[in-house]
């Protein structure tokens, strides 16, 4: 593992749990590849998983992954985006990645804790 990827590896690990509420990747280094990625925690089976939503060519891509193979996937993918949302029940965090590899970790905490995420796999879609 690269050097400069560790503040990102440590990142990772304190977030990937049940406290995670959603996470972006965005910004590829090439235009013609995967656009974004979301990240969201379901309970599947009694199980936390770790959905992923791969947005591509118009498409939409879903997986699912246990936290350690979701770690390595997410440290894999960054090294195609500049840019990487992400929020859990303590604090906000953004990750900017330079044309270099230099990792950036910018933490905010939060002030108030709201409603946790919803790990339900199939959401019930509140907008009708």
């Amino acid at each position: 593992m690269d050097e400069k990827m560790d503040k990102l590896k440590i990142l990772l690990e304190e977030t990937l749990n049940g406290t995670l509420r959603g996470m972006i990747l965005s910004g590829p280094r090439r235009k013609e590849e995967i656009q974004k990625i979301r990240v969201r925690p379901i309970l599947r089976k009694n199980q936390l998983l770790f959905q992923e939503t791969l947005y591509q060519n118009g498409k939409v891509f879903h997986k699912n992954f246990e936290e350690r193979e979701m770690r390595g996937e997410l440290l894999r993918q960054m090294e195609n985006f500049r840019q990487m949302e992400l929020d859990n029940d303590l604090f906000h965090a953004t990750v900017l990645v330079s044309k270099k590899g230099t990792v950036t970790v910018k933490k905010k905490l939060r002030q108030e804790a709201g409603p946790g995420p919803d790990l339900a796999h199939n959401r019930k879609n509140s907008t009708f």
